[in-house]
């Protein structure tokens, strides 16, 4: 009996590990493209990304291009920014890693948390390192909140 309840507990483990790293695929896959700010009509973004399938990323930040493959910064350093994923809960986090010189940061320097609205729209809450943590969506808290749409 103890062996058989072992064994259920330990297949159910595995299930589990199957089906959070097919989740994470599938949220992957999903979060790959161009993300604009919704209801922009001008190109002065506040707030754009582009991800692709290599797990590299450029930001619009006020105006302001971050990251990409292949850039090089102001002091002639190659730079690029990453990002990382976290499908483990909801909502989703999100990591900007840069890499200047080649040498990769071991903290990320944009952070935030994410979630679906519909296929080519998201809710994203975005915060530099040095600021507080931001872990769920609030209408009285719309601090750092936009609506992205991929274009």
């Amino acid at each position: 009996m103890k062996n058989q309840v072992k064994r259920a507990i330990y297949l159910l483990g595995c299930i589990a590990g199957v089906l959070l790293f097919i989740g994470c695929k599938s949220i992957d896959d999903k979060i790959i493209g161009e993300w604009n700010e919704a209801g922009n009509t001008n190109n002065l973004h506040v707030f754009s990304m582009t991800l692709d399938k290599t797990h590299h990323a450029s930001l619009n930040i006020g105006g302001a291009m971050i990251g990409g493959k292949g850039n090089v910064t102001n002091k002639g350093q190659q730079m690029e920014l990453t990002y990382k994923v976290d499908c483990s809960k909801e909502p989703y986090t999100i990591k900007f890693v840069p890499t200047i010189g080649g040498l990769t940061n071991t903290e990320p320097f944009i952070q935030g948390i994410f979630r679906f609205i519909s296929e080519n729209k998201m809710e994203i809450r975005i915060w530099m390192n040095n600021e507080d943590r931001v872990t769920k969506f609030n209408v009285n808290d719309m601090e750092n909140h936009t609506i992205l749409i991929r274009k």
